[in-house]
């Protein structure tokens, strides 16, 4: 899901769950096994729906953190989800606890290769002139 223009409270929100669920994945142990390698996990961004029912977290895993298959790892995370709803619920001042969708942060691997095209000679020279 991605959710277009979000206004000043989904954006004010959007961050509250991320500060929430960044304290919450550094202090959670992971017992699943396609969570195993994963010792840094990064949420970028929090994406609210304009009712505040469903939420949309991207993550990416740091350090060289070696994941086997990138859909296997966000299945094991959409999996304790409902783990992560019920400790937003106990933490968020809201009538309703959003629902927590997981979702890879293509972001970084984005800029990599804007980067990467960026430092080519040929990029360079154009740039130049």
């Amino acid at each position: 899901m991605s959710y277009s223009v979000q206004n000043q409270r989904q954006l004010r929100i959007g961050e509250q769950i991320r500060h929430i669920l960044s304290d919450l994945v550094r202090d959670c142990f992971f017992d699943d096994p396609a969570l195993e390698g994963v010792n840094t996990l990064t949420i970028s961004e929090v994406r609210i729906s304009p009712d505040l029912k469903n939420a949309t977290a991207y993550v990416v895993p740091l350090g060289g953190d070696t994941i086997v298959d990138d859909k296997t790892f966000i299945k094991a995370i959409n999996r304790a989800s409902s783990y992560f709803r019920r400790e937003l619920g106990h933490q968020l001042n809201m009538r309703n606890t959003p629902r927590i969708q997981f979702e890879k942060d293509a972001s970084f691997a984005q800029a990599a290769h804007i980067n990467d095209i960026m430092s080519k000679e040929k990029v360079r020279k154009d740039l130049k002139a």
